[in-house]
C-alpha cells in the first residue's frame, strides 16, 4: 500500500517539476530525477517512465 503511494507521489512530483525542451524538430518533457533510485527503478520496470 505505502509503496504504491510513494510511486504515485513520485510520478506527480516528476510531472509538476518537469519542463518542455526543444529537441530537434520535436519537444521533449524533461524532469529532475533526484528521487530515490529504488522508486525510479520500480517506475521504469513498470514502464511508467
Amino acid at each position: 500500500m505505502m509503496d504504491e503511494i510513494v510511486k504515485e507521489l513520485t510520478l506527480l512530483l516528476m510531472y509538476l517539476t518537469s519542463w518542455k525542451e526543444d529537441v530537434g524538430f520535436a519537444q521533449a518533457r524533461r524532469t529532475w530525477k533526484g528521487y530515490p533510485f529504488e522508486t525510479i527503478n520500480k517506475l521504469t520496470d513498470e514502464e511508467l517512465i
